[in-house]
């Protein structure tokens, strides 16, 4: 009888030693794809402050050598913010285009995680 409940609390410990590890390898598997992920939207974010940025200055640019070249700055950067009007009527517009290209990016971009997923492990 003494064998059986050694044995019993011999199973109980290893089934506890399990359970354990098992909790602790799916929580270290979840801290790898939480920072993966916040990594990927730090980065993105990065690019798009970058890019949003140098647009700004770009277009400042371009409107102060078209307002100088129209002899008045303002002329410049109402010309600047015409075409940005432009570019947001024919957004409102045509916003099924819009759609199929952001949804055909994201579904790459899902894609080639997943098969990056893949060849990693």
């Amino acid at each position: 009888m003494k064998n059986k409940s050694t044995l019993f609390n011999h199973l109980i410990q290893a089934l506890e030693s399990y359970v354990k590890s098992k909790l602790e390898l799916l929580r270290l598997k979840a801290t790898a794809k939480f920072t993966e992920i916040v990594s990927a939207i730090m980065l993105k974010l990065f690019v798009v402050i970058v890019v949003s940025l140098m647009s700004i200055l770009i277009n400042i640019g371009i409107a102060l050598w078209i307002g100088e070249l129209m002899g008045e700055f303002y002329w410049g950067f109402i010309i600047v913010s015409a075409f940005y009007v432009i570019i947001a009527l024919l957004m409102i517009r045509l916003p099924n285009i819009l759609k199929s290209t952001i949804k055909k990016f994201l579904i790459s971009e899902m894609l080639s995680l997943i098969a990056d997923k893949k060849e990693q492990g």
